[in-house]
């Protein structure tokens, strides 16, 4: 069988090779991203969370590597009550990203303020603070964690790990009094605990 024939006043063109069309396909999907991120901002203002939620996990089928639509897609269905779902998008953030300190630390946050798990959050800011440049935020959110698990003397360590790291970072110094204090309470003899 012959192979069709080009219409008349068509030239052949150059074969494109393998490069740029991964680069043609790129700028394709982020122009896709650009415009869905977009709309999901006209949805914010129209009060429309369940389209920006649905917007939000296309792109980051697109795109897994932009946190903020894990982050507010996960958000806006934790606002809704759907924690199930809010849990499997953080949680989807961090496995697509995860190194990322944003993905991790709102994941964490999630575990300690709303679904007050706090083994998960423990577990979600140690991954998060062995990576070695996680920042204080992290660190006392692990301390914080640990507390909310009544695991007082892990708590005190690493907030001690915060002072050496960030010496003036706000709030150490008052908790390492404060639960220095309340762990020689608990273990005097007449200690209240």
């Amino acid at each position: 069988m012959a192979a069709p024939k080009r219409p008349a006043g068509l030239t052949k063109t150059a074969a494109r090779s393998e490069q740029q069309s991964t680069q043609q396909i790129a700028g394709i999907e982020s122009d896709v991203v650009d415009y869905l991120w977009a709309q999901s901002d006209e949805n914010w203002h129209r009060g429309d969370y369940p389209r920006i939620v649905a917007l939000d996990r296309i792109i980051v089928e697109i795109d897994p590597q932009f946190i903020e639509p894990y982050v507010t897609g996960a958000w806006l269905q934790e606002s809704m009550g759907d924690l199930k779902n809010a849990e499997m998008f953080y949680e989807y953030g961090v496995r697509n990203n995860p190194r990322n300190e944003e993905a991790n630390f709102d994941l964490g946050f999630f575990y300690l303020k709303t679904l007050k798990n706090y083994p998960r959050a423990i577990e979600t800011f140690k991954r998060e603070t062995s990576y070695g440049d996680a920042g204080v935020n992290d660190w006392k959110m692990l301390a914080h964690s640990y507390e909310a698990n009544n695991q007082l003397f892990d708590s005190l360590a690493t907030w001690k790990v915060i002072e050496s790291r960030w010496p003036t970072a706000p709030a150490v110094e008052l908790n390492v009094h404060r639960l220095e204090s309340l762990l020689s309470k608990n273990s005097s003899p007449r200690g209240g605990g």
